[in-house]
């Protein structure tokens, strides 16, 4: 592709830009920010963090930059929104700020940047970051959307999941519906997985079988917005491009996956083989080896969170607008 064409596409898609919105985002919900890690091998390992994460974003942007239009970037399996939202965001500057909003402390926490940005990850590296006591939920923590684990030690080998929830009821109502389809038990979730029922997840079987042992991890925490629709839709996404990120980066993808319940999958044609050759295209270079299996079977880029859209025509800049009501909700 020539530089004409990356920047004529660039240009197209400029109204999904969101340099002036990012660093408001951080702002929400906790207050001031957590004092900066001192140590020279906490500083080491949060730095790491953040390479990893660029590297990670920055070839989900180049991705994105290889379809030409929507109906390409469909077969590239990437929503027409999400391709949209990458393309308006895949300059250097743009992704600094989209780092800057998730690796705010409040978004993403110092140990657990820290522990993602370690050498070497063990199967308990992240067993107690984040864990969710789903029986005492606070009522602050239910009302919000972002990004979780969820990780299962079944027979010896351990799994790990990665999920997002936009929910206008809060995330929390996302866990307790994990929690409620697990207890199914595992022959009534295969019952309804080979009736092709959407609800109903690989990770469910796996947690539910005898003797396994589950537990739900927050990663990042994000606020719960209920209008204008533009920005619903521009935090929706973010949230999706960020669980996209962590399933490539904690390397969450199931290379096994072959489809099969026949029409389980309305995306039966992204089997394990393409899922683990994107998964390495996408991934950073220093990536630690991974202790555990991936229960994921689709990248979030490639799943609708919703139906709001931008009139294309429209050429008003939203941004300072965008930014001024988020000040004020902040």
């Amino acid at each position: 592709m020539s530089g004409s064409q990356c920047w004529d596409r660039y240009q197209s898609a400029q109204k999904l830009q969101v340099s002036n919105i990012l660093h408001v985002c951080g702002r929400f919900l906790l207050g001031p920010k957590l004092m900066a890690v001192s140590s020279e091998d906490g500083q080491e390992n949060l730095q790491r963090c953040y390479d990893r994460l660029y590297s990670t974003l920055l070839k989900h942007m180049q991705y994105a930059l290889l379809a030409s239009n929507k109906v390409e970037a469909n077969r590239r399996l990437m929503t027409s929104e999400m391709w949209r939202l990458m393309v308006a965001n895949s300059c250097h500057e743009q992704i600094k700020l989209i780092l800057k909003l998730f690796l705010d402390p409040r978004v993403i926490p110092y140990e657990r940047q820290y522990l993602m940005g370690k050498r070497v990850w063990t199967c308990e590296t992240f067993s107690k970051s984040g864990r969710i006591d789903l029986d005492e939920i606070s009522s602050m923590l239910a009302g919000l959307w972002g990004v979780y684990r969820i990780r299962v030690l079944v027979n010896g080998f351990l799994f790990q999941y990665s999920g997002s929830s936009v929910s206008m009821d809060g995330w929390s109502c996302r866990w307790l519906t994990h929690r409620d389809t697990i207890a199914l038990g595992s022959e009534e979730i295969v019952r309804r997985r080979q009736s092709a029922s959407t609800e109903v997840l690989f990770i469910h079987f796996l947690c539910s079988l005898p003797g396994a042992v589950w537990s739900i991890h927050e990663v990042a925490r994000f606020p719960l917005l209920h209008f204008p629709p533009k920005v619903v839709w521009l935090l929706k996404h973010f949230i999706h491009l960020f669980e996209s990120v962590l399933m490539v980066f904690e390397g969450n993808l199931d290379g096994n996956y072959k489809c099969e319940f026949p029409g389980h999958s309305r995306r039966a044609r992204w089997d394990g083989r393409g899922t683990e050759l994107l998964a390495k295209a996408l991934s950073p270079a220093d990536a630690p080896e991974i202790s555990h299996e991936g229960a994921n079977r689709a990248l979030a880029m490639s799943q609708c969170c919703s139906k709001v859209t931008f009139n294309n025509q429209e050429e008003t800049n939203q941004w300072k607008q965008i930014y001024e009501i988020l000040r004020d909700v902040f």
